[in-house]
């Protein structure tokens, strides 16, 4: 039974590698070749904040985010140094500002609108070319009126906002759900073998 156990381990390894490895596009894996590096150092994320959660803000909210990242792309399309990065969306905030101030404007709304770059807590987030850990990012944070509605995130740098749909929040609990549906996917597999090996758990 040891055999079965080695080859049904050496089997699950293959497949969350290869998962791993299809999951990141070759577009985003070349910026986090380092294995171990901590990703916060060289990341720059992207926040916007919507007024209220009311239908209509949420939608201006979306406007302004995309007219943000078209005003965005080209500008850090090609880059791979962050504190050039930096530099050049520091210098863009004050237009980034009047383009967002202007949509507000298109859409009838008044709200103030202020966008910086600062150290921000974000949750863990899971993205399709890696996972986050909560903590501190620097991030180019776009706040419409209050501030008070559900915001959109994304990482600008690596320019990878323009490739990825935004992130998800990693719940408490989803990650046992994913090892359990591994486990189920394991013993449709190998339905005699994982049997066995629940058979030798017993005995013992």
């Amino acid at each position: 039974m040891k055999k079965t156990k080695i080859r049904l381990l050496l089997f699950i390894i293959l497949i969350l590698s290869l998962m791993v490895t299809l999951s990141a596009p070759l577009s985003s894996r070349s910026y986090f070749k380092e294995e171990g590096a901590c990703p916060a150092r060289e990341v720059i994320r992207f926040h916007v904040r919507a007024h209220s959660n009311h239908p209509r803000e949420q939608e201006v909210k979306n406007r302004v985010t995309r007219e943000i990242l078209s005003e965005m792309g080209p500008l850090l399309e090609g880059e791979e140094v962050s504190q050039k990065a930096r530099e050049k969306i520091e210098e863009k905030i004050p237009a980034l500002e009047e383009l967002a101030r202007r949509v507000l404007q298109e859409e009838g709304l008044t709200h103030s609108v202020e966008a910086r770059l600062e150290n921000h807590s974000f949750p863990s987030r899971q993205y399709p070319y890696g996972y986050f850990p909560a903590g501190e990012y620097e991030a180019l944070r776009v706040i419409i009126g209050e501030g008070a509605g559900e915001n959109w995130w994304c990482v600008l740098f690596p320019p990878l906002c323009f490739i990825h749909p935004p992130a998800e929040e990693i719940k408490e609990g989803e990650e046992i759900q994913v090892r359990f549906r591994l486990v189920q996917v394991v013993e449709n597999l190998f339905p005699v073998a994982y049997q066995a090996e629940k058979g030798d758990k017993k005995e013992k």
